[in-house]
């Protein structure tokens, strides 16, 4: 009994004496935080680090231990416990010597022996790779000034009191993640808030700034591609560096540096990487563009932590900085952080759980109320300040920029709204070399008149062909989420012959590459008088479907005539159709923004598929034909070649009477003969705008970039090195029944071969750098010119670049 007293009372006084440290780390230039520094206490044997925001937590039982803090590039400070504060402020002062100075190794270096066992256990600790996972998160978007966003220094006085002593803006949301392999994943925001908004309709989470984990082969940043330090062939593209070893019973944590090799040409990062014994997985990560040129700059950092046996990201951190565009002299900073919570490792989670948005909104989530509950930390001074100087503005100031974010949202799915109408931006002006210039106006109800039915209707008038067009329609929205509507339009307008009308989706951001600039060059047309009647539906995720069925009256405006329907010769033509599109995107992701969905990163295989039946003696109709068109789109990526882009277009008709306008065009871009074009993938360069029909074809376009030829050099001359190879098969039967029209067909086999440098020259702004580029094709083959002249195009390309 006396032995058991003992050992109770030495257990309360080491209770008693143990003592909890927090504090926060800081540069002590900046002031800003320092995630991920080395905490050891010797005496221990025990270690943390940092969290994202500098900050730290631990126990210690004896006063007189003594703490190590120390960082990559600063110097390491010793300090005994009983002289750090219950809530210490530490101070880093930056180091004068580089690492990569002093650092030399005997045989093979140490770094590599951790990299590539890490590189090995890269599949087993990919958390994407799970069966499933869900977790809730909290994050907190500040969009603010350089100098003044953050809260450990004083901030320019004149400066602090334009910005009222907050930050330009701020957001928080909170939401639910469930995440089914191997493609299932949904995002539910239950709250959300953003300044001076009443009810925003879209929010900033961690997937907007950042890959959910650092282990993809490659990793989006920013809409670039950059090569994983962590992933096969790193070694040889990458830079590594030992540089520190933190000891943590019963796991040590090996910390390394990484910088791209000099001679290596592609997108690359630099950074740290807190390699764990446990497993040799991603502990923590900070990760920036090693590329100094950039005009946007960035830097990402991760921490990760064990749940259930498994490595699973906790906290995450992005910081955008605007290097040279500068507002009152300060750069534009956006910083989002995100917290995770409730982490499950491989609940059970059901597929109809999944609806087809990948991010969306529950009900009422701008009323979520319970944010002291949800935040990690309670806001700063400045943060509050942030909300508190919206919320005090006078009602007609918060009534602008209510309206103000109703019409950018609006803009960004096509439309801008007017009390109960939106005006259709896609009807204002026409370019084309038929038209020349084409003004007009498009109107549609909005959901303030009624959200079960959309009204629309359009009047334009080209300059070109002194005419008038004009249409309208009645959709009824079925279900909004899941593109259930049915439709009936009419209109009098024009159409280019032998185009193929592919399935043209609602999402915004569908990259339709060079269809504009076709539209533009565009001078042979078809004056069609349409009506038609349509459902649309979704019979899979990936997959919508649409079925129609059309009647027109075509008149070319161009001299034609057609024999092909008996001994009638015809130069207007009346046809029925039913048909139906189908388009699949594989992992297609959808964020709903308002009433609209936006299609988010970018996702391949794309294919659509046409197929129409064309019917005679229905409703006038004199024709009959059976016409199917597919077009396939594909981009690889690879760390080795580059970008890989493919774009195969293929089409049959069956039935003997068709009239050219219903004939298959060449994809082209050249017109007249000439010498220069703007080069955009999936259209040919040297083919004439008119110069084959097909009735079955086949056309493929292979675009390979390889990347910048030299690294680093000069921001305004970075070329990249592009190779191209179309080709083009096709046939037409019955040639003898089209009349005073030319045209050739492709039996023999159509090739053309392209050469280009994108970015020889980049012109530099505030925020981005826009590269021109110039190539030239040549043509060759059965279908080459007797005049070697014309079977060269020269090409520019433009690109925007941050």
């Amino acid at each position: 009994m006396k032995n058991l007293l003992t050992l109770i009372l030495l257990s309360i006084t080491g209770l008693v004496h143990a003592q909890q440290i927090n504090g926060i780390v800081l540069d002590a230039n900046t002031r800003d935080p320092l995630p991920f520094v080395n905490i050891s206490i010797p005496a221990t044997g025990m270690g943390t680090t940092t969290d994202v925001n500098g900050k730290f937590s631990f126990n210690t039982k004896g006063a007189a231990d003594i703490v190590n803090f120390s960082f990559i590039g600063y110097i390491k400070r010793s300090i005994p416990v009983s002289e750090i504060s219950s809530d210490a402020i530490i101070i880093l002062n930056p180091s004068t010597l580089e690492l990569s100075e002093v650092l030399i190794f005997a045989g093979e270096n140490p770094a590599h022996r951790i990299i590539k066992r890490a590189i090995e256990n890269r599949r087993s600790n990919d958390p994407s790779r799970l069966g499933s996972y869900s977790f809730k998160s909290y994050n907190k978007t500040v969009i603010t000034l350089d100098g003044i966003d953050h809260e450990n220094q004083e901030p320019d006085a004149a400066l602090d009191k334009k910005m009222a002593g907050g930050h330009l803006a701020m957001s928080e949301t909170v939401s639910e993640v469930k995440h089914m392999k191997p493609n299932l994943h949904q995002e539910v925001i239950i709250g959300n808030k953003f300044s001076g908004l009443d009810n925003p309709t879209f929010a900033f989470i961690s997937s907007s700034f950042q890959p959910f984990a650092f282990y993809a082969t490659q990793l989006a940043l920013f809409d670039e591609l950059y090569i994983n330090p962590i992933s096969e062939g790193s070694i040889k593209r990458y830079s590594f560096s030992l540089v520190d070893t933190l000891i943590n019973t019963p796991d040590t944590t090996y910390i390394i540096t990484y910088e791209p090799q000099r001679k290596i040409e592609h997108k690359t990062l630099k950074g740290l990487l807190y390699i764990s014994t446990d497993g040799y997985a991603i502990e923590n990560v900070i990760a920036s563009p090693a590329d100094s040129t950039m005009k946007l700059d960035f830097t990402i950092q991760q921490k990760y932590k064990r749940v259930d046996g498994v490595w699973f990201p906790a906290q995450l951190y992005t910081r955008y900085t605007t290097k040279d565009y500068k507002i009152a002299k300060h750069a534009m900073v956006v910083k989002n952080q995100s917290y995770l919570s409730e982490i499950e490792i491989l609940p059970e989670l059901k597929k109809k759980t999944f609806g087809l948005l990948n991010v969306k909104y529950e009900n009422g989530s701008h009323l979520f109320d319970q944010w002291e509950a949800v935040r990690v930390d309670s806001l700063s001074a400045r943060e509050a300040k942030t909300y508190y100087n919206y919320d005090t503005l006078s009602s007609s100031s918060g009534r602008l920029i209510n309206g103000f974010y109703d019409k950018i949202t609006g803009l960004a799915g096509g439309i801008f709204s007017v009390c109960s109408f939106d005006i259709l931006p896609q009807y204002l002006l026409r370019l084309n070399r038929y038209e020349k210039i084409g003004l007009g106006f498009g109107l549609a109800t909005n959901d303030q008149i009624s959200r079960h039915f959309t009204l629309y209707g359009y009047g334009a008038y080209g300059f070109g062909d002194e005419a008038l067009k004009y249409g309208g329609g009645l959709q009824l929205n079925l279900n909004r989420v899941n593109d259930h509507y049915i439709s009936f339009n009419f209109n009098q307008d024009l159409q280019e012959p032998g185009a193929v009308a592919f399935y043209k989706t609602r999402e915004v951001n569908i990259n339709r590459g060079g269809d504009g600039l076709r539209r533009f060059l565009t001078e042979r047309m078809d004056s069609v008088k349409h009506i038609s009647a349509s459902y649309n539906f979704r019979p899979l995720r990936y997959v919508q479907t649409n079925v129609f069925l059309n009647y027109e009256e075509r008149n070319p405006t161009y001299q034609y005539r057609f024999s092909g329907n008996g001994d009638n010769i015809q130069d207007q033509f009346e046809i029925t159709q039913v048909g139906f599109n189908v388009r699949f995107l594989l992992n297609e992701n959808l964020m709903q923004m308002g009433n609209f969905k936006i299609l988010t990163g970018n996702s391949f295989p794309y294919i659509t598929l046409r197929v129409v039946r064309a019917w005679d003696n229905l409703y006038q109709s004199d024709f009959k034909f059976t016409k199917a068109n597919i077009h396939i789109k594909q981009v690889l990526n690879s760390p080795a070649l580059g970008r890989t882009g493919i774009d195969i277009f293929a089409g049959k008709i069956w039935g003997d009477d068709v009239p050219f306008s219903y004939l298959i065009n060449g994809r082209s871009l050249r017109y007249d003969e000439g010498r220069l074009s703007f080069h955009a993938e999936g259209y040919f360069q040297v083919m004439g705008l008119y110069e084959f029909m097909s009735d079955q074809y086949f056309q493929g376009s292979l675009t390979q970039n390889f990347g910048p030829i030299f690294k680093g050099g000069s921001g305004k001359f970075r070329p990249e090195l592009t190779l191209v190879q179309n080709i083009g098969y096709g046939s037409l039967r019955n040639t003898q029944d089209h009349f005073d029209i030319e045209f050739k067909t492709m039996e023999k086999g159509y090739f053309e071969s392209g050469l280009m440098l994108d970015n020889i020259i980049r012109l530099e702004s505030k925020l981005y750098w826009l590269g021109y580029g110039a190539g030239v094709f040549y043509k060759y083959g059965a279908y080459a010119s007797s005049k070697e002249a014309n079977n060269f195009v020269f090409t520019i390309s433009s690109s925007i670049s941050f």
